[in-house]
């Protein structure tokens, strides 16, 4: 798994959800993943082997701290515990974006909304087009989507207009 380096401000839950996430590795794999020696248990050196290979950045006493508030009585993080911990962490959100992971969610839900728009319409994609090339140009300049989304009532923050325009200019 590619790793990602972190500042001490997240929590190692939130880290490591961000980079299964970014590694597109589900929760109950990611125990497997983090067993470094294969041996069907996470014991603390796995986890701290795991998090030193992903450049988390976590320190060995946070991640033994972590670890021991998953380990059951033999020392072993059970896949249920793991679960627990990792199902919702806070500040996952404020990682993913501080890595820009939750760039790619942001952009489907605004093409979501303006696929919406366009069924809404009765638009073919064509005319979608023609609706958002607002100066007719050819092109959907920033303007034009920003003009566009803002008529159509879209409820796209012109901050997210340019990041979705960023993305369709370069894809």
């Amino acid at each position: 798994m590619e790793g990602m380096s972190a500042a001490q401000e997240h929590s190692p839950a939130a880290l490591i959800v961000a980079t299964l996430k970014h590694n597109d590795v589900a929760l109950a794999e990611g125990l497997d993943a983090f067993d470094q020696d294969g041996d069907g248990k996470l014991s603390l050196q796995d986890m701290v082997l795991s998090c030193k290979d992903l450049n988390l950045g976590l320190s060995d006493e946070t991640v033994t701290r972590f670890h021991a508030s998953m380990a059951n009585a033999e020392g072993f993080i059970e896949l249920d515990a793991w679960l627990k911990a990792l199902e919702h962490p806070a500040g996952l959100e404020n990682v993913l974006q501080s890595r820009g992971l939750a760039e790619p969610e942001r952009i489907s839900q605004m093409l979501n909304k303006i696929a919406a728009a366009l069924e809404f319409n009765q638009l073919s994609v064509a005319e979608g087009f023609d609706a958002f090339d607002a100066d007719g140009d050819g092109f959907i300049s920033y303007d034009d989507l920003n003009a566009t989304a803002l008529s159509l009532e879209l409820a796209i923050p012109s901050s997210d207009v340019e990041r979705l325009h960023r993305h369709m200019d370069t894809s």
